[in-house]
């Protein structure tokens, strides 16, 4: 079923690149801390504009977040440092539908069908203490606002805090060997302000030739 999916992925976006209409999206991230904590995201995009109105084609992202914590051991005595690692990626094709436009602001809705894997991974020189992943594959429903600041350019927004989800998601503990399955559909709205923040984001789109509004 994976291998479907993906490869179903790889031919949409492939199949964008046939006509002038073409684009390109993406937006990164990046934060440092003293050596004990990296964080990488780069998530790009390639579409095919139909018309003024509708655009389709495929994403990825992929996420590299490593952190070095300590942890007391059972007697509260010296702390052992811990690796913990956090690799993430995912693969979607979308289409998006212009609901509100203007010569520059534009006020889209983007629907994706989706697969993405998370792991959350704790070492201790070297060898993993624990190491769960979750795979998830659904369908979403997302708002962005488009601003061209150029003929060619334009900046994105998108908040998946204000994302509808329906997904279907797999734990599975590799070391343990323990799998559950979930269900979810909603909002994905995160718990605290900060992650809030972390949900908008911000990209720059390329247009090879865009037609004029």
């Amino acid at each position: 079923m994976k291998r479907t999916v993906i490869f179903i992925m790889i031919l949409a976006a492939m199949s964008v690149a046939v006509n002038a209409q073409f684009f390109v999206e993406g937006n990164m991230g990046a934060s440092f801390n003293s050596g004990n904590s990296i964080y990488l995201k780069v998530s790009p995009s390639m579409g095919y504009r139909l018309n003024d109105q509708i655009a389709a084609g495929a994403k990825a992202s992929f996420v590299r977040k490593k952190e070095k914590i300590k942890i007391p051991d059972r007697f509260m005595r010296d702390a052992e440092e811990w690796e913990v690692r956090e690799p993430e990626w995912s693969l979607a094709v979308f289409g998006r539908y212009n609901v509100l436009g203007s010569k520059k602001i534009s006020f889209l809705v983007e629907c994706s069908a989706y697969y993405s894997e998370y792991s959350l991974i704790y070492k201790e020189e070297a060898i993993s203490i624990s190491e769960t992943t979750w795979s998830t594959i659904g369908v979403k429903m997302s708002p962005l606002v488009t601003y061209d600041f150029s003929e060619k350019f334009s900046f994105v927004a998108s908040c998946d805090f204000l994302s509808l989800d329906l997904s279907s998601e797999t734990e599975n503990n590799k070391l343990t060997g323990f799998i559950v399955k979930r269900n979810h559909f909603g909002f994905t709205g995160q718990s605290t302000l900060f992650r809030y923040l972390q949900d908008i984001r911000i990209g720059v789109i390329y247009h090879f030739n865009k037609s004029s509004k």
